[in-house]
């Protein structure tokens, strides 16, 4: 949904003693401007009041507007809109505000935010309530739900994905949000804050507020402010963590210089511990490049023992230098995979006797036994484990 570069979405802020984002929060649907990710028509069906309202599961980072959609759903419908955050409730909360609810009056419409807070057995709290029609369930997180959320719970539940604000939106708001308070601040450092937001609405308000109390004072740059305010999103137990990890390995493994620096760097920037990093580098090493390039544990080995000598900022230099490294060397799986061969082969056939001359024992065996035993052994002769591939110093080892 479109809207003009004029149009206000605001009104004028009542109490200045809420956070700027808190007092500007749309109130109802027509207000508010669609969240990223979410289709027209699914839209439309949100804010058509004809249509049954279904419990829901709004999915997507801080700042993408779930809890300002799911307060003004429960607005816009005829429904007892009560409000729990995860993090200080529990399960006798939710319980409580069920058995407040009357028979005959609107239909109880719990909103409970963070719901990942929940564990499995909270979780199944809910399930019942769902089922048997007591409650309409709106649930945020910012955690995937496929990982956070019980299957049981998931599938009561529709699931939308909120995406983080777009840069025409986060404009919309910016420029709305101005008008209402009379402000005007230099196109440069709008489009600063856009930038520095990164798909944050919530950020980018409390970045505007900043500036706007410094406006009395001596503010050296605008370059200083954004920088107090830059963040980076992760979180080390979350799915930022398992993402990000997840895209500096397959950079490395596709030879993506650039990507694997970004993400191995970034993610040690957020507060990841780099022993993490470098011991993800280590397996990278054996399991994506094994023999190809001999050279390639070593190398990550090294960068391991110069971190723990230089530690931070200067252990950084040995660790960019080993995800080079890596990322170019050229690649064969098939030591890893000499390793799965070998593994199931062990499971089918636990206890193949060792021929004799293959151990270190003086005595050996009668005619009779040294054809049984070396029966059996033949069965692991004829297994091949470890196939070399045509990929770096790999190619020049027999196949």
């Amino acid at each position: 949904m479109k809207r003009s570069a004029t149009q206000t979405l605001f009104d004028t802020p009542s109490n200045p003693k809420l956070p700027l984002a808190e007092q500007v929060r749309p109130h109802s649907l027509d207000e508010m401007l669609p969240p990223c990710g979410i289709s027209p028509h699914l839209w439309k069906n949100i804010c058509n009041p004809k249509i049954a309202l279904q419990s829901m599961i709004l999915w997507g980072p801080p700042g993408s507007g779930k809890t300002t959609l799911a307060r003004a759903i429960g607005k816009t419908r005829d429904v007892l809109f009560k409000e729990l955050s995860a993090v200080n409730a529990g399960v006798r909360e939710v319980r409580d505000l069920v058995k407040e609810t009357r028979q005959g009056t609107p239909p109880l419409l719990l909103f409970l935010d963070e719901v990942h807070r929940f564990n499995r057995t909270q979780q199944d709290i809910l399930l019942p309530l769902i089922e048997e029609g007591r409650i309409i369930f709106i649930g945020a997180t910012t955690e995937n739900p496929s990982f956070a959320l019980s299957p049981a719970l998931l599938s009561r539940c529709g699931l939308i994905r909120l995406a983080g604000f777009d840069d025409e939106a986060l404009t919309h708001i910016l420029s709305s949000v101005l008008c209402s308070l009379e402000k005007t601040i230099p196109e440069n450092l709008q489009a600063a804050l856009i930038h520095s937001a990164q798909g944050d609405a919530r950020l980018l308000l409390r970045t505007l507020e900043r500036y706007l109390s410094m406006e009395d004072e001596n503010i050296s740059s605008s370059a200083e402010l954004l920088s107090e305010q830059s963040h980076i999103h992760y979180d080390r137990s979350g799915d930022h963590h398992f993402d990000s990890i997840s895209a500096f390995i397959k950079s490395m493994r596709s030879g993506d210089t650039t990507q694997a620096l970004y993400y191995g760097l970034r993610m040690i920037e957020a507060g990841e511990d780099p022993l993490y990093v470098l011991r993800r580098m280590i397996i990278f090493a054996s399991e994506d490049i094994g023999n190809a390039q001999p050279q390639a544990l070593m190398i990550a080995n090294q960068a391991l023992e110069a971190y723990k000598f230089l530690g931070l900022p200067e252990g950084k230099i040995a660790i960019t230098q080993a995800i080079c490294f890596l990322s170019t060397a050229p690649k064969s799986r098939a030591s890893y995979n000499a390793l799965r061969n070998a593994e199931k082969f062990i499971k089918s056939h636990p206890n193949i006797p060792i021929m004799s001359e293959l151990t270190n024992s003086p005595i050996r065996e009668s005619p009779e036994d040294k054809a049984r035993i070396e029966k059996a052994a033949a069965t692991l002769n004829s297994q091949t484990f470890y196939c070399p591939e045509d990929s770096g110093y790999e190619a020049r080892l027999p196949k």
